[in-house]
């Protein structure tokens, strides 16, 4: 049977810790490993790895000696799966899987070697997500579902990388596996590793997220890391996937939502300097230097009633009215 490597990248896990392991050891497929990286963990993180890693010799600790960033964190994971294995699952150490995951992936990809990246249902909290996709298929162009990404069409397929099961070999092809400069690497990855292979997907429950307070999720939403996101997956694997024309007709309408987002920020006096010192910067690392120019002339661009709220803003700065 071939071996899978499953990762969990973690810092301070202690809260949820404990079900992200039993629910790896509970699975029904039984040939894997488990590489569990602490990235320099504060709290009873390591004292809870090293009691489940003496119950069971599948599971290896890795230790950092200085703290990375979660997006390195989890280069450092991939990078220490095993020349083995076939196949690697990522666990994020919130999360957890269902007893039947690891075997039910790893049968769709052994009857269908063209997939390179499956996914399924997943437990969102309290609801069901990553719905969509016709019942009846299992198995899809690897580079329709990029195009229909793109095109904004499924722009939420992957899930997180708890959601996601993937063959190793393109993963190490391709160090490191997660691009460093973008927020959303995780994504970014599923469309690397689709640039030559097939998406796979199962229609049940396989995975669960969840969303603590205290997780990256709303710093990143509070950013809308989304917009240089998209800018750096265009850049890297656009021309793979689209022609010119499309390509060159995506950036320029995304770069007219991007601006009027940016420009709706500040005329509400939305965001603060951190929010404007992470744009300015992931558009020069991305190779489309910021413009102020171009943010002031899509303030008139703004839907009507953004500029009455300007207007009726300025109207009532000038009158001193309330």
């Amino acid at each position: 049977m071939p071996l899978v490597s499953i990762l969990t990248p973690v810092f301070n896990g202690e809260t949820y810790l404990r079900p992200c392991i039993e629910s790896v050891l509970r699975q029904t497929y039984q040939d894997w490993e488990y590489i569990i990286v602490d990235n320099c963990s504060k709290d009873a993180t390591p004292d809870i790895i090293r009691e489940y890693a003496r119950q069971d010799k599948r599971i290896r600790i890795v230790t950092n000696t200085s703290f990375a960033g979660i997006i390195e964190n989890h280069n450092i994971a991939f990078s220490e799966m095993s020349s083995s294995a076939e196949y690697c699952k990522v666990v994020q150490a919130d999360d957890w899987i269902y007893p039947e995951c690891v075997e039910k992936f790893v049968k769709l990809c052994e009857d269908n070697p063209t997939i390179s990246l499956a996914t399924a249902y997943r437990l969102d909290g309290d609801h069901v997500g990553l719905k969509g996709l016709p019942e009846s298929i299992s198995v899809f162009s690897g580079r329709e579902i990029v195009r229909s990404f793109f095109f904004d069409e499924r722009r939420d397929i992957f899930g997180s990388p708890t959601s996601y099961f993937l063959r190793a070999e393109p993963v190490r092809a391709h160090p490191p596996f997660f691009n460093p400069y973008n927020m959303y690497a995780d994504v970014e990855a599923c469309i690397k590793i689709l640039r030559a292979g097939d998406f796979g997907f199962i229609h049940e429950v396989l995975t669960f997220t969840r969303r603590p307070r205290d997780a990256q999720t709303p710093r990143s939403h509070y950013l809308r890391v989304t917009y240089p996101s998209y800018l750096w997956i265009m850049k890297n694997h656009g021309q793979v996937f689209l022609s010119e024309e499309e390509k060159s007709g995506l950036v320029h309408k995304h770069f007219r939502a991007y601006y009027q987002v940016m420009a709706r920020d500040l005329i509400n006096l939305r965001r603060n300097r951190e929010y404007w010192r992470y744009h300015i910067r992931s558009l020069r690392e991305v190779g489309y230097p910021f413009n102020l120019l171009r943010l002031l002339a899509a303030i008139p661009q703004l839907p009507g009633e953004k500029r009455r709220n300007l207007r009726d803003s300025e109207g009532t700065k000038k009158t001193g009215t309330p």
